[in-house]
C-alpha cells in the first residue's frame, strides 16, 4: 500500500513539473484549463495532489482529525478537517457568443475541498436562479437578450453550508435583425433602396501594449471540413477587405496567413502586401496628414495579379506567383507577442471568394454586409464588445485574442471615433423587402432607420471576362472621314489581352485592344490591330486605371490605306497609317463587337466564337460622319455629350439600365444592338442622379427588453 502511494505521488509531481515548465510564445487558440495547485512532499506527507486520473491524499505522523472544545468554540484540526467545511469555489465559465440561442454556464467542483453533496446554487446578476443536483455541471439560460452581458455566479452546497461563489460573464453575440418593406404611396414595392440605421453602432479591435508590455495579437483557425481561407492555384478570385487606423509611429505585421502565405505589413504612413516572402505590391501611402485616420483597404488576387485599393481607389498592381499551400489559420497583429510591432485599430474584416473592383468597393465601404452577400465567405465585425474572441458571422469561425481587446465607445463632437463611418444597412430586393443583419442596438436604445434611393439617369455596360460577356451592335459603314469615341473604364491590366472593339468586313480584320505594359504593369498599352499586323499590333497610346476617353479619327479617303489618329483624354497620342485596308468597314454578315474579338464565322449569339474578353465598363459608343476638331473632342472629355450635335451618326449611350437591348440614338436608321451576359452599372462617367427619400424618411424605433428584431416599413 505504501509503495503504490509513493509511486502515484512521484508520477504526479513529475507531470505537474512538466506542465508548469511549458510557456507559450506564440498566439494560439486557448487550451482547456483545469484546477492548478501546489504539491508539497514533506517526510512522506503529500497534500493537495491531484491529476486528471487520480486524486490521493494521505497523512503520515499526524492525527487525521482531532477535535478541541472550549466554552465558545469547537475546533477541528488535522488534514481531513478541510472536508468538514462548505465547498471551495468551483471552476466556472459562461459561453460568450458560442451559442446562437442561449448562454451556457459550465462548472466543475474543486477537487481540493469538500464535496458539494447538496448540489450547486446558480445566480444571474445577483438573483437566485436554480439549485442543481451534485451531478449536474452545466446550465442553459434561454431567457436572455442578444448583446447584453450577464454575470453568473455558482457556489457549492453541503451539510456545512454554502461555499464561496465563482463568477463568470456570459453573453450572446449581437444578432438583432431589422426587417421591413419599402413601397411607393400607392403600395408598389421599390427595389434597390438603401436602408441605413443610425447612430453608428459596434466596436473595433484594438492592438496596443498589453500585459508585460507586449503587443496584442489574435488568431483564427478554420476547422470546418472543406473550408479554406483562400482558393488555391488561381481556381477562383478572392478579395480581402478591412478598415485600419494607425496609432503613432509603429510598424509591423498587421495580418499573416499561414501556409498560403499572405502577409500585410503596416507602417507609419501606409501599408504593403507580401506573398511568399516577396513584395506583392508597392508600398501604399496613406494621404498626408491622415495617417491616424480610418482608411479602407482592399486586396484582390485575380489569376496572377494582386491589386491593392485604398479608400476604394486602385493604388498598386503587381503580377505574382500562385501559392499552392492551403491556409486555414491566420494571425492579426504580432503572433509572437513581442514588445514591439504595429499598433492601431482594425474593423470590418471580410474575405470574399470573388473579385471586387472599384465599382463594388463603393458599397463595401459605405455599409455592412450580411450572410446573403454574394461571395462573402468570412466576416468578422468585432462588435461583441466583451470577451476574448470574435465570431465570423458566416461560418462562426472564432478569432481568439492574445492581448487585443475591443474598443470603447469613444465620441468626438457626437461622432464615434473608435470605429469607421460604416452604417449598418441593407438594400431592398425586387419585392421591396430588406433584412439588416447583426444589428446590436441594446435594450432601450433609440435608433432611426432611413430609406433612400438614387435614381440613375446615366448607366454603363459592364463586362466580365470570366463570364465571357460581349455586346454586338448592328453593321453600319463609316463615312470617308469619321470619328469613333468610347468611354472605357479599366480596373487595371489582366494577364491576357482585352479587346475593347472589333469589326470584320470582307477580308479586313480590325481590333482595338489593351495589353499590359511591360515596363509599367499598372497601365495598359492601347493597341490597334488591322489585318493581323506584326505581333500584337501597333501601340497607339497608354491607358491608366479608371475612366479613359478614347477617340479614333479615321481617314478612309485612300482606297488602300487608313490613317488613324488616336486621342487619349482629348490629347493626341499617335498618328498611324495602316496599309492594305479596303472598303468602308461594312459587311452585312458581321457586327461591331464590344468587349471581345471574333475568332470564327459562327453565330454572334455563341460566346465560343469570341476571345480576348474585356473586364471593365464601356460608357457610350459614338460615331460621327467627320473628323472632329480638337476643341470639340476636349469638350466631350469634360462635359456630357449634346445629342443634337451635327454629324452624330451612331450613338449608343448604354443608359437602358436593364435588359439586353441596346438602342441607337444617332441619326443613322439602324437596328438595335444586344448585350450578352452583361451587367449594368450606375458607375457612369457623367453620373446624373435623382435622390429620393421614401416617406417617412426616417423612423425612430426603441427596442424593449422582449424584442430583438424590428419590422421597419416605410
Amino acid at each position: 500500500m505504501n509503495i503504490r502511494f509513493l509511486g502515484v505521488v512521484a508520477g504526479l509531481c513529475a507531470a505537474i513539473t512538466t506542465l508548469l515548465a511549458q510557456s507559450a510564445t506564440t498566439c494560439l487558440p486557448p487550451a482547456a484549463s483545469d484546477f492548478q495547485g501546489s504539491v508539497y512532499l514533506n517526510y512522506g506527507f503529500s497534500n493537495n495532489s491531484f491529476s486528471t486520473q487520480y486524486r490521493v491524499s494521505g497523512t503520515v505522523g499526524q492525527p487525521l482529525v482531532e477535535t478541541g472544545l472550549s466554552t465558545t468554540n469547537i475546533t477541528v484540526t488535522g488534514f481531513w478537517s478541510q472536508f468538514l467545511v462548505p465547498p471551495l469555489p468551483p471552476s466556472a465559465s459562461a459561453s460568450q457568443g458560442d451559442y446562437l440561442d442561449r448562454i451556457q454556464v459550465n462548472w466543475q467542483p474543486n477537487p481540493l475541498g469538500a464535496a458539494p453533496t447538496g448540489g450547486y446554487k446558480l445566480f444571474r446578476d445577483g438573483v437566485y436562479q436554480a439549485l442543481l443536483d451534485p451531478n449536474t455541471f452545466n446550465y442553459n439560460d434561454y431567457n436572455v437578450i442578444a448583446g447584453k452581458a450577464y454575470k453568473y455566479a455558482v457556489k457549492g452546497v453541503n451539510d456545512y453550508g454554502d461555499g464561496c461563489a465563482t463568477e463568470a460573464i456570459g453573453f450572446q453575440v449581437p444578432n438583432g435583425t431589422v426587417t421591413g418593406w419599402v413601397s411607393t404611396p400607392i403600395g408598389n414595392a421599390v427595389n434597390d433602396v438603401l436602408v441605413s440605421l443610425m447612430p453608428l453602432q459596434g466596436y473595433s479591435l484594438v492592438f496596443d501594449t498589453a500585459a508585460a508590455g507586449t503587443i496584442g495579437g489574435a488568431v483564427a483557425v478554420d476547422t470546418t471540413s472543406g473550408n479554406k481561407l483562400f482558393p488555391l492555384n488561381g481556381s477562383q478570385d478572392y478579395t480581402l477587405t478591412f478598415w485600419i487606423k494607425n496609432k503613432g509611429n509603429f510598424s509591423g505585421t498587421i495580418m499573416e496567413f499561414d501556409g498560403y502565405p499572405l502577409e500585410v505589413k503596416g507602417y507609419l504612413d501606409g501599408m504593403q502586401v507580401y506573398l511568399d516572402g516577396q513584395e506583392a505590391s508597392s508600398k501604399v501611402i496613406f494621404n498626408a496628414g491622415t495617417e491616424t485616420n480610418w482608411h479602407h483597404v482592399a486586396i484582390s488576387h485575380t489569376g496572377q495579379v494582386i491589386r491593392v485599393y485604398l479608400d476604394g481607389v486602385l493604388k498598386a498592381l503587381k503580377p505574382v506567383s500562385l501559392p499552392t499551400a492551403p491556409s486555414t489559420r491566420f494571425f492579426l497583429g504580432d503572433k509572437n507577442m513581442s514588445t514591439s510591432g504595429w499598433r492601431g485599430n482594425l474593423d470590418e474584416l471580410r474575405i470574399y471568394h470573388r473579385r471586387l473592383n472599384e465599382i463594388d468597393l463603393r458599397e463595401v465601404i459605405a455599409g455592412t454586409a450580411s450572410s446573403k452577400t454574394p461571395g462573402l465567405k468570412y466576416y468578422w465585425k468585432f462588435d461583441e464588445q466583451l470577451g476574448d474572441k470574435s465570431f465570423d458571422i458566416i461560418n462562426r469561425v472564432k478569432l481568439y485574442f492574445c492581448g487585443t481587446y475591443f474598443s470603447s465607445a469613444a465620441y468626438s463632437n457626437s461622432i464615434r471615433t473608435d470605429i469607421p463611418f460604416v452604417c449598418t444597412s441593407a438594400r431592398t430586393d425586387s419585392t421591396g423587402f430588406y433584412s439588416i443583419e447583426s444589428a446590436n442596438y441594446g435594450t432601450g436604445t433609440t435608433f432611426s432607420a432611413r430609406s433612400s434611393k438614387f435614381f440613375y439617369m446615366n448607366w454603363a455596360l459592364q463586362f466580365l471576362k470570366n463570364k465571357k460577356t460581349y455586346a454586338a451592335l448592328p453593321d453600319f459603314s463609316l463615312t470617308p472621314k469619321s470619328t469613333v469615341e468610347m468611354w472605357v473604364y479599366s480596373d487595371g491590366p489582366e494577364s491576357n489581352t482585352q479587346t475593347l472593339l472589333s469589326k470584320w468586313w470582307g477580308s479586313n480584320r480590325f481590333s482595338l485592344k489593351m495589353v499590359q505594359n511591360v515596363q509599367n504593369p499598372i497601365v495598359n498599352d492601347l493597341i490597334i490591330d488591322i489585318n493581323g499586323g506584326t505581333g500584337q499590333g501597333t501601340k497607339v497610346g497608354e491607358l491608366a486605371t479608371g475612366y479613359t476617353h478614347i477617340a479614333l479619327a479615321i481617314d478612309s479617303t485612300s482606297s488602300s490605306t487608313r490613317t488613324i489618329q488616336t486621342y487619349i483624354n482629348g490629347v493626341l497620342a499617335s498618328t498611324n497609317v495602316f496599309s492594305n485596308v479596303t472598303d468602308n468597314w461594312s459587311d452585312s454578315t458581321t457586327h461591331w463587337i464590344l468587349g471581345a474579338d471574333r475568332v470564327g464565322t459562327g453565330p454572334v449569339t455563341d460566346a465560343v466564337n469570341f476571345s480576348n474578353f474585356f473586364t471593365g465598363l464601356i460608357d457610350e459608343f459614338v460615331v460621327y460622319n467627320s473628323i472632329l476638331d480638337l476643341n470639340t473632342l476636349q469638350g466631350h472629355v469634360l462635359t456630357p455629350r449634346d445629342m443634337q450635335e451635327p454629324g452624330l451618326r451612331v450613338y449608343f449611350p448604354f443608359d437602358e439600365a436593364d435588359g439586353t437591348t441596346l438602342n441607337n440614338c444617332g441619326s443613322l436608321p439602324i437596328d438595335y444592338g444586344r448585350a450578352y451576359n452583361n451587367l449594368w452599372s450606375n458607375f457612369a462617367k457623367f453620373p446624373k442622379t435623382s435622390p429620393h427619400e421614401f416617406a417617412p424618411s426616417s423612423r425612430q424605433v426603441t427596442l424593449n427588453p422582449s424584442v430583438t428584431s424590428v419590422d421597419q416599413v416605410d
